[in-house]
């Protein structure tokens, strides 16, 4: 019997179902397209430019949904990407600025990769890899879950760890600079010859530079448009930048464009209407508590699928009518930010929960987002 009620919220408060970032396993699986949400195309042309090797600048501002459609179309795609996730937050300013210590750092996060699969077992391999089941997905501990990892794992196949190594120049040994975009060319051509994938270079977390001083930020931004995203430009794979509204009017940016650095720019769409948050609420119920339910079946030694379908549980049973409405008015005042819209909604289910209610009402909403309030 399909979880209702108390119990439902509860079910989906322990799964996380509104957090911005879903359990590791959901992430993908939870991921509602804007080409449903919304119509038009938007994840089919990011995959096409993709497998078209074209220099993509993604924009949005923060919380749109930048990085979860990356991850979307490389999940989709994972038989033809090979994509190197690289995150522009955590480098220090000198690595970002500097095309061949940049290299390096890409050296040493696919050496690391590289190693890192070739210590797995196939189970753990397995247990790392698995996107969604008809329960909760395992974990392995051993290794860190990481949306870069685990997208590399799935092109770093068993027995070709070792050849990564030895097409990469060692990163921790001093040498001429230059060798190390060289090598970075050298394993791009391997993986289009021996892989037959398109590799791809995602740089994301660019957001966090807007923390940054205006003086130190300037200075980044240019150096990063102006040389280290000519240096990608000048190798053989698709580049995917995830880039904040606010770079796009600056002048390295604007350079980086019109020397072709980046030959393509998305926008991630606006949400300028309520169905859409409903809908991406809904997927959410329905794919967790069918997800649980399906668990119990298997728990009991019932084969799920021999079953007849049961109602599914849906955004009426937890939310009170004109919920999305008030999302919208949310969404609009943060700046079309998605994730601020999932967590004053799993706000609101904690909220609702310790009350011992069984209902998410707009009052308890609209009293999340005051309380989340910056």
């Amino acid at each position: 019997m399909m979880t209702a009620g108390l119990d439902l919220l509860n079910l989906l408060n322990a799964t996380h179902a509104f957090d911005p970032v879903a359990l590791p396993g959901y992430r993908t699986f939870l991921y509602v397209p804007f080409e449903r949400l919304l119509g038009g195309r938007h994840e089919s042309r990011l995959a096409d430019d993709i497998a078209n090797g074209q220099r993509i600048a993604l924009i949005g501002p923060i919380g749109c949904g930048k990085s979860s459609m990356v991850e979307y179309v490389m999940g989709t795609g994972e038989g033809d990407f090979a994509p190197i996730w690289i995150s522009a937050a955590h480098e220090g300013e000198q690595t970002l600025k500097d095309p061949p210590e940049f290299a390096r750092h890409l050296i040493r996060q696919l050496v690391g990769w590289a190693r890192d699969a070739g210590a797995m077992s196939s189970a753990e391999r397995e247990a790392f890899l698995i996107e969604t089941s008809r329960t909760v997905p395992g974990q392995t501990t051993r290794f860190k879950q990481t949306v870069s990892f685990k997208l590399a794992l799935k092109w770093i196949e068993p027995g070709w760890s070792e050849e990564v190594e030895r097409t990469l120049a060692n990163p921790n040994v001093a040498r001429n600079r230059g060798d190390f975009v060289a090598s970075l060319g050298r394993l791009v051509e391997l993986i289009r010859e021996d892989l037959r994938r398109t590799p791809v270079v995602i740089i994301d977390d660019s957001d966090r530079w807007l923390r940054l001083d205006p003086s130190t930020r300037e200075s980044l931004i240019d150096s990063f448009f102006t040389d280290t995203c000519r240096m990608l430009a000048e190798l053989d794979w698709a580049v995917v930048m995830a880039v904040h509204p606010e770079y796009c009017s600056s002048s390295p940016f604007r350079s980086a464009a019109a020397n072709g650095y980046f030959n393509v720019q998305l926008s991630v769409p606006p949400i300028d209407r309520p169905e859409p948050l409903r809908e991406l609420l809904d997927v959410r119920i329905r794919a967790l508590a069918t997800a649980a339910e399906e668990a119990r079946q298997l728990e009991a030694g019932i084969d799920p699928s021999t079953l007849p379908a049961v109602a599914d549980a849906s955004v009426d049973d937890v939310f009170e009518p004109g919920f999305e409405t008030v999302l919208l008015e949310y969404y609009a005042a943060n700046d079309n930010n998605l994730r601020a819209v999932l967590t004053v909604a799993q706000q609101a289910l904690q909220e609702t929960i310790g009350l011992g209610e069984d209902t998410v009402t707009t009052a308890a909403i609209r009293e999340a987002g005051l309380a989340l309030a910056p």
